[in-house]
């Protein structure tokens, strides 16, 4: 009998000590709050005194708390930064010294927002974030927030750890977001928020084309860069007058001094060209502001007659500089260069060479646009813009040889000067000189010459006369080498 009782009462004393452990408490969520993570339950009903909150680390738990009271449904972990890794948690209630059965049976982590970075060529923000640390069989998915003084703007789904957002993002504006992982129990976690402030490669506050010029055939661009903040890239829009062909050309890596262009395909021999130069910041962005044309100049000449050049060119401009006036350079052999100032209005002028008329002189012309800069920008210097050089050659009244051979072989023998087909003369007189200035030959027939005959070989001068039926009148010296 006495046996019966005391089994009975063990088995009543287990049997009340079973019904008395409390339930285990499901996690509803792990949010951050303030940078520190706060684990929330949903409480328990009765049978709870309190609850002992875990650290999961692997397979074994790490008690770091006790929070007290049945109706306890957070607690923030001031131990485990969030912002620089996971960390799981798993929560067990009790009541006296019994403890619910094994927390780890619904554990749930923090989500570690790895990184945050800005793209700013491609205005992309790129969120990385750990989704393997924790296996959940019941995930449904991670969604990406925008926050902005605490409210969540939902963005989109993330896959594989990573969250592309692009946006139109403005210049030095704050930006910030967190991810939260959702399960099919209905449990949350969410990472840290990060942030970051758009910033934008600078542009340049200032374009400076200084020069648009043509040398050899080539057209050559000096460019002055803003010293506070040089040009990340150049573009440059070469447009072909007459033909509409257009070429767009690049320069990257700013400089902090003038910056001379050569444009080798340019033809500017043959075409006038406008170029239009945009500065680009280092993404390549264009700026609106900065952006300067200017034109080449393209010259053409041709002979009107045996006394006039005909020159005709188009206007230079420059958006940043304006001409102020045209100098037409006129260069012939062995002479000094003459220089003919003209009003910044005209592109066209007709040279008087009634003095070297058919004498076989050529004459090569240059314009020269001297160019200052307009109201709005400060450099005082002035420029010279040349256009392309071209040469005409006035047709000779005679042609001269500078030698002769007087050895009877019937080649060279005689000296004297062949007139052109297209002159015919009123007047001819045709004089040589020996080195003392002694007259030694003369004749008035344009067909007949000097054989030289009792005269050594040497240097010798002749001096030629002739009358125009127009009535002008000509005279032409030179050297006459006698070889035997």
């Amino acid at each position: 009998m006495y046996r019966i009782i005391i089994t009975v009462f063990v088995l009543i004393k287990a049997v009340v000590g079973f019904a008395q452990l409390p339930p285990t408490p499901v996690i509803d969520s792990v949010s951050i709050v303030n940078g520190k993570a706060v684990v929330s339950w949903f409480p328990n009903h009765d049978s709870t005194d309190g609850y002992l909150i875990y650290h999961l680390n692997g397979a074994s738990r790490i008690l770091i708390d006790t929070v007290h009271g049945i109706t306890s449904s957070s607690y923030t972990d001031i131990l485990f930064d969030p912002c620089i890794g996971n960390q799981a948690y798993c929560v067990n209630a009790y009541q006296g010294d019994n403890v619910s059965p094994d927390g780890t049976l619904y554990p749930i982590g923090t989500l570690f927002f790895r990184s945050l970075s800005f793209q700013q060529c491609d205005k992309i923000a790129t969120l990385l974030f750990n989704n393997s640390e924790f296996t959940y069989n019941d995930i449904i998915g991670y969604s990406v927030f925008s926050t902005e003084h605490g409210k969540e703007t939902y963005l989109g789904e993330a896959t594989g750890g990573i969250f592309i957002h692009e946006f139109d993002f403005m210049q030095g504006a704050p930006y910030c977001y967190l991810i939260r992982l959702y399960r099919n129990n209905g449990s949350t976690s969410s990472s840290c928020e990060r942030c970051f402030s758009a910033q934008y490669p600078p542009m340049p506050s200032r374009l400076g084309l200084k020069l648009l010029s043509v040398n050899n055939n080539t057209a050559e661009l000096l460019l002055t860069p803003d010293q506070t903040n040089p040009y990340a890239q150049l573009k440059i829009l070469r447009t072909e007058v007459g033909t509409g062909n257009t070429q767009e050309m690049f320069f990257t890596n700013g400089w902090n001094s003038e910056l001379l262009i050569t444009d080798a395909s340019a033809r500017t021999n043959n075409y006038s060209y406008i170029y239009n130069v945009t500065a680009l910041d280092s993404c390549g962005n264009e700026s609106n502001l900065l952006t300067v044309q200017a034109q080449t100049m393209l010259l053409t000449a041709y002979s009107a007659n045996e006394s006039t050049n005909t020159l005709e060119w188009n206007a230079h401009t420059n958006s940043q500089w304006k001409v102020i006036h045209y100098r037409v350079r006129r260069s012939i052999p062995d002479r000094p260069d003459t220089l003919i100032i003209l009003p910044a209005t005209t592109t066209n002028y007709n040279d008087i060479v009634l003095q070297y008329a058919h004498l076989g002189l050529s004459f090569t012309y240059v314009i020269e646009a001297e160019c200052v800069p307009d109201v709005l920008n400060s450099n005082p210097d002035t420029v010279i813009s040349f256009s392309n050089p071209v040469t005409l050659v006035q047709t000779p009244y005679f042609t001269i040889p500078n030698a002769f051979t007087p050895d009877g072989d019937g080649l060279n023998d005689i000296f004297h000067p062949v007139p052109a087909e297209v002159f015919q003369f009123s007047t001819f007189t045709f004089t040589i000189f020996d080195r003392l200035g002694k007259q030694i030959y003369s004749t008035h027939n344009q067909n007949e010459g000097w054989n030289g005959d009792g005269y050594p070989m040497g240097i010798y001068f002749y001096n030629i006369v002739f009358k125009l039926f127009s009535g002008k009148s000509y005279e032409k010296r030179g050297v006459i080498t006698l070889i035997r």
